[in-house]
């Protein structure tokens, strides 16, 4: 699918749905496309069952069928060698569009890659037109040079444009690609780590995203595209992933890795499945640049392993799985569906009488059922057929007399949901609950309240006493287990003030749901029942459900850091190993930054040097004891030690857990329930070769107070390291290989920067530190609390890039005698490094020029503003009556760039 608006005409679960034979193997393996043929892939469209790809290397258009099979390629069009083609897009009318770079031209092909037209505006019109997409049948260019967008007809006529260089709010510091989605259309923004949104007429309205490696942040994003539901899928070069955003706004996903194919990490297998060390991990990805969604498949240009990957959308929401091979299917406890209430109280009721069923899609994803009444022909329930993402059923008393029982049943995809019923059809006094918050979204440590009201039945007078229960849930652990459905949270506090309603002057109580520490993201219902206290005995009941969140609207996610202690001679240390390698695979390093301490051991320091004498400072930091030990951020989990450990202290009669299992639960459990909102904005850039390496880091205070001690501590964690252990482990992952240092800041106003050297420390034989699968995590940590407020890391296998940008908001000018001009020029580093810059000046005509600054540092994806400001005397003319300002900017990587600006002197001059 390229980059178009597409109404999706099937309705389909993101987790429902089937794939085409050419998506996976049996094995579960991923596709990939042109290995071999492609060099520099960059982007994609998939129209009519073919593949096209642009590959910048090549400087070729090469066309592949869905089955990988090369069809043909292009290098010219007309005489000319196609120069850096880059973006590309499909029409509705059939055409291939494609955006000719380095020839400033975008080209328009038939689906043979017949020659149709070049689309030229005006001579000189793009300066590096970069990525173009289809919206309402025009053609929208992406103009990287001018930060422009474009709108043209498929004839190359111009309708209107929008966009301006900048670093304020829907400006562009360094575009990469553009899509459309409905009404909106989306450009990543590079240079400032977002993707930013706007409207058909170029209005901003909002923007995601910041730079760094969290959850929400993005690194260089260099391509985006939508499924049929509206979900994201953004590219992310530096962070090789893609990041997988719902149309809603949940959590996002990541999907892939860093992995050089020529060299791949043999990635860690559960005892119960068999290593086959000849197969490559799926997903690793190396610099990727493109993608697109055809059906249920996703393709992604993999650069720099120069390929296209293919795999199904399913995979991809599931991700990460980085063997191919997971352990076993792991279920959220938030599920995709919540019918609510489960039962349905009519009370004393009437012919006539009505309440309501909600079923509400949790992911936003259209869903579709139907519904019908058993064991009763008291009740009907409509609507039969049902389809939509929020949807209210109504259900009716279509008797005079009798008793309300059975159960409404919904059948919704390959589930089936029952809600009973319960009432009376009479003119007996009675109440019933009304409806009035069904469904609450709450946040999961702040305290929430909903009102919860009574109305009267058939004259209905006196006290009724509220009677709540605490919130039950159902873990995802526990649904394999036959007879145990649902669980007590008792880490929550419920009171209702009235609890007691006269009735009928009093028919309202507010519901305060206060949470003792954090609350776990789930769904959790509650019961309420109301007890007549005089009179004739009648009672009601009703059901809240309860739905909780980690973050709210104007928070942002940050990486949690997963340390281990474990020693080679610990039996249950396996197990904790496996489980904090699960973790891994569950979330992926954007979420859960896992790092493994071996201790205890001191000959294996001249053995493996797998343990270090700091991981031991380390452990006692922590107040260990005994091993193996977790701490999430900070936070010390004290896994009991012993045979005892291998099973679940409040396990299901008859049910057991391996060892495994039970401690990637209890993990699983401290992850969910730790604070995840991000505390410090935390950039790192580093480099190593031949045993030495460098270091750059930004530590930036969000919300946190100023003048608060912190540690920065650099980790060097190699990945995949082959060692029989006394306890049986044979492959060691995460491993810390040197604690390189440890850095006391103060935090203030501006962000702290610094940069140092390191040396990689010399291993026994057999055991020297591999940097192509090793990484530098780094992580801010508060002295006295041991609290970390943030994590990152970077890997030091990818290939680095060397590259910035100068630019400026202001154009050609004129100007006037005794008139005062300014001018602010940009530069945008363009690497995943740090870079340091000097800042030279010059201006015709012996004026006098004020500068500022003229060095600066950038680390990646980081922008800096230069103020400049000139005055003109009033007797002056100019030279040639112009006055010529360049800005040049020398790279500490040695590169040089200029820009100018030019004066005229004189009206309609310009």
């Amino acid at each position: 699918m390229s980059k178009t608006l597409r109404i999706a005409l099937t309705i389909v679960l993101p987790f429902v749905v089937l794939f085409p034979h050419f998506a996976t193997s049996q094995s579960g393996r991923t596709v990939q496309i042109g290995k071999g043929v492609l060099s520099k892939p960059h982007s994609i469209c998939v129209l009519n069952g073919h593949l096209f790809v642009t590959d910048i290397q090549l400087n070729e258009i090469l066309c592949f069928s869905t089955s990988g099979e090369l069809i043909s390629r292009k290098h010219t069009f007309g005489e000319t060698k196609l120069l850096l083609p880059s973006g590309i897009c499909s029409l509705p009318t059939g055409e291939i569009v494609v955006a000719d770079s380095g020839n400033r031209r975008i080209l328009l092909l038939d689906q043979s890659m017949g020659e149709l037209r070049s689309l030229v505006v005006e001579e000189g019109f793009f300066g590096r037109p970069i990525d173009v997409a289809e919206s309402g049948g025009c053609i929208l260019v992406l103009d990287n040079q001018k930060r422009k967008v474009v709108r043209l007809t498929r004839f190359g006529q111009l309708m209107s444009s929008f966009g301006d260089p900048g670093i304020e709010k829907g400006q562009f510091v360094y575009p990469t690609s553009i899509a459309a989605y409905g009404d909106r259309i989306y450009v990543c923004d590079a240079g400032s780590g977002q993707l930013k949104e706007y409207n058909q007429k170029g209005g901003h309205i909002e923007s995601f995203g910041s730079p760094g490696r969290g959850p929400e942040s993005l690194s260089w994003p260099s391509d985006i595209v939508f499924d049929d539901l509206g979900n994201q899928y953004i590219v992310d070069k530096y962070c090789n992933d893609v990041l997988v955003r719902s149309r809603i706004g949940n959590d996002p996903v990541s999907w892939g890795r860093f992995g050089d194919i020529n060299s791949p990490i043999d990635y860690f297998h559960s005892e119960d499945v068999p290593s086959d060390f000849s197969k490559e991990p799926p997903n690793i990805m190396n610099r990727p640049t493109g993608i697109a969604i055809d059906g249920e498949c996703v393709y992604v240009a993999d650069t720099e392993n120069g390929r296209v990957l293919v795999e199904s959308i399913r995979t991809v929401w599931q991700s990460p799985r980085l063997d191919g091979l997971p352990f076993q299917a792991q279920t959220q406890d938030m599920p995709a569906i919540v019918v609510s209430p489960k039962f349905l109280d009519f009370g004393n009721c009437r012919f006539g009488d009505t309440l309501e069923i909600l079923v509400t899609s949790v992911s936003y994803a259209c869903i579709e059922g139907q519904c019908w009444v058993e064991g009763t022909q008291s009740v009907s329930a409509s609507p039969h057929y049902f389809r939509g993402t929020v949807i209210t059923l109504l259900v009716k008393v279509e008797a005079k007399n009798g008793p309300i029982s059975g159960y409404v049943s919904l059948k919704i995809g390959n589930e089936t949901f029952k809600v009973l019923l319960k009432g009376n059809i009479s003119r007996t006094p009675g109440f019933y609950f009304r409806q009035v918050a069904p469904n609450l979204m709450m946040m999961s440590e702040a305290t929430s309240s909903c009102l919860v009201a009574l109305s009267v039945q058939n004259g209905f007078s006196g006290p009724v006493e509220l009677v709540v229960s605490q919130p039950k849930y159902s873990p995802s652990w526990a649904k394999p287990a036959k007879g145990v459905e649902e669980l007590t949270l008792t880490t929550i506090l419920i009171e209702a003030e009235p609890g007691e309603l006269d009735l009928p002057e009093t028919v309202c109580t507010s519901l305060t749901i206060t949470p003792i520490g954090r609350m776990r993201p789930g769904t959790y219902t509650i019961d309420i029942e109301a007890k007549s206290r005089k009179g004739p005995a009648f009672s009601a009941r009703q059901q809240l459900t309860i739905m909780t969140v980690t973050k709210g609207a104007d928070q942002s996610l940050r990486t949690c850091l997963l340390e281990t202690f474990t020693a080679h001679w610990c039996e249950n240390c396996g197990f904790h190993r496996e489980a904090q390698c699960r973790m891994a695979q569950e979330y992926g390093p954007r979420k859960v930054l896992p790092v493994a301490y071996y201790t205890l051991d001191e000959n294996d320091l001249e053995e493996t040097g797998i343990t270090q004498p700091g991981n031991f400072e380390r452990f006692k930091l922590y107040g260990g004891q005994g091993v193996p030990l977790t701490v999430f951020n900070g936070e010390v989990v004290n896994f009991v030690s012993g045979s005892e450990n291998r099973f679940a202290p409040d396990r299901i009669r008859g049910r057991r857990y391996s060892g495994s299992t039970f401690e990637y639960w209890r993990m699983r459990a401290a992850f969910d329930a730790s604070d995840k909102i991000q505390k410090l904005s935390m950039l790192l850039s580093t480099t190593a070769k031949d045993g030495k390496g460098n270091i750059w880091f930004s530590v930036g205070g969000q919300g946190q107070p100023e003048d608060i001690d912190l540690n920065i501590i650099f980790l060097l964690v190699e990945d995949n390291i082959y060692y029989y252990s006394e306890n049986g482990e044979k492959e060691h992952h995460f491993v810390i290989r040197d604690i390189l240092a440890q850095k006391r800041i103060r935090t203030g106003k501006e962000n702290y920067v610094d940069f140092f050297d390191f040396a990689v420390k010399k291993m026994p034989e057999g055991y020297d530190v591999k940097l192509d699968n090793s990484r530098i995590v780094a992580f801010a940590q508060n002295p006295k609390t041991l609290a970390v407020l943030g994590a990152t890391s970077v890997e030091l296998g990818p290939r680095n890039y060397y590259d910035f940008d100068v630019f400026s908001n202001s154009g050609n000018r004129m100007f006037t005698p005794g008139s005062t001009h300014s001018v602010d020029f940009f530069v945008s580093n363009l690497s995943n490094l740090n870079q340091d810059f000097t800042i030279i000046a010059s201006i015709t005509g012996g004026l006098d020029l004020n500068l500022s600054p003229k060095t600066m540092s950038l680390g990646p994806g980081q922008y800096g503003k230069i103020s400049s400001y000139f005055s003109i005397p009033g007797d002056w003319q100019g030279v040639d009556g112009q006055i010529v300002l360049t800005l040049s900017v020398i790279g500490s990587l040695g590169d040089k760039k200029s820009l100018p600006i030019i004066f005229y002197s004189g009206i309609g001059k310009q």
